[in-house]
């Protein structure tokens, strides 16, 4: 963090983005990076990064925290995003299934031919993911932390026989 301070990105943003808090790995930090993360993921517009780095600046979230929270529409998954948006926005907007739309041609041709019904799912997706990411990380969390704590205690109650000689 020291090399960052003087250079450009430093005069751009200010001590904002070298807040440690930011960066380490603590709960409620991390939380908010991945709900941050999660709620850009589902919004389909290249560059999703930058914008949810930027919110998670302004909201005190994990920055990494954030990026990995982006991952969640990959090439994998993608694909089956865009159809639960999609679906969403159908429901919504009282138009039915998208499957009747689909009988004439592929999802790209739904999606191009009725982008609104697409925007209003990604849009009403957007929050609840969010939210399933604050609350999920915050568990995942806890439980890893509850793991780490056990595997100490249990390695410091091991007999003498069992435990591993301390490496140099």
């Amino acid at each position: 963090m020291k090399n960052l301070r003087g250079t450009w990105l430093h005069r751009w943003v200010g001590d904002r983005l070298l807040n440690p808090h930011l960066w380490q790995p603590e709960r409620e930090p991390i939380a908010r990076g991945l709900a941050v993360g999660g709620f850009f993921s589902v919004l389909q517009f290249p560059f999703q990064s930058l914008p949810a780095v930027i919110v998670a600046m302004a909201v005190g979230g994990n920055i990494p925290a954030a990026l990995v929270g982006c991952w969640i529409t990959n090439p994998l998954s993608a694909a089956f995003i865009v159809w639960i948006e999609l679906e969403i926005g159908f429901r919504f907007l009282g138009m039915g299934s998208p499957y009747a739309a689909m009988r004439e041609g592929s999802v790209w041709e739904v999606l191009k031919d009725a982008p609104f019904p697409f925007a209003v799912g990604a849009l009403l997706l957007a929050p609840v993911t969010a939210v399933m990411c604050y609350f999920g990380s915050k568990w995942i969390y806890d439980l890893v932390r509850i793991l780490i704590e056990r595997s100490a205690k249990n390695r410091r109650l091991a007999p003498r026989w069992r435990r591993k000689p301390p490496t140099d």
